[in-house]
């Protein structure tokens, strides 16, 4: 229930500063240590761990990468759809094009506002995906391979 309130419209949060973030993962800290009753003073990553928890910075990118898969794949609200450009496959049949490729809009931004938004940051997570990820076409199966390539990228950052 605690999990279900911090992950409530989550993906708002892309791209926001690390000081506005702290105030979300301290609540997450605050969840983990109620749910395993560990007093304030210890290390707070091993239960993160115990709980199969990611940082809220991690959380973001997956609800964003779950979303962006069911834009992709039709199984999304409509409007979404049109907010995102698949890139054509050339003619030439090229190694370095696995899955689904989509056009990145960066460019056309020039503040932080505008990067933060669903057509520029669903680009740069899922270009930032493995390529057996974005190729991966049942959702479950890519639930757990984001979950998976997250607690990786989240374990290297902590470390």
């Amino acid at each position: 229930m605690i999990m279900a309130g911090i992950d409530y419209f989550n993906g708002l949060l892309y791209g926001v500063p690390a000081v506005r973030l702290s105030k979300l993962q301290r609540l997450q800290y605050s969840a983990a240590r109620l749910i395993t009753h560990t007093l304030r003073y210890c290390h707070i990553t091993p239960l993160l761990l115990v709980l199969h928890w990611l940082p809220a910075k991690f959380r973001i990118c997956l609800k964003i990468a779950e979303i962006s898969f069911k834009t992709i794949h039709n199984m999304g609200p409509a409007f979404l759809s049109n907010l995102i450009n698949i890139q054509q496959c050339s003619r030439y049949n090229l190694r370095s094009i696995v899955g689904v490729i989509l056009q990145d809009h960066t460019a056309k931004f020039k503040c932080t506002l505008g990067d933060r938004s669903f057509t520029a940051a669903v680009p740069k997570i899922w270009s930032g995906l493995s390529d057996y990820i974005r190729k991966e076409n049942d959702f479950d199966m890519l639930k757990r391979l984001i979950k998976t390539h997250y607690f990786k990228e989240a374990d290297s950052d902590l470390s």
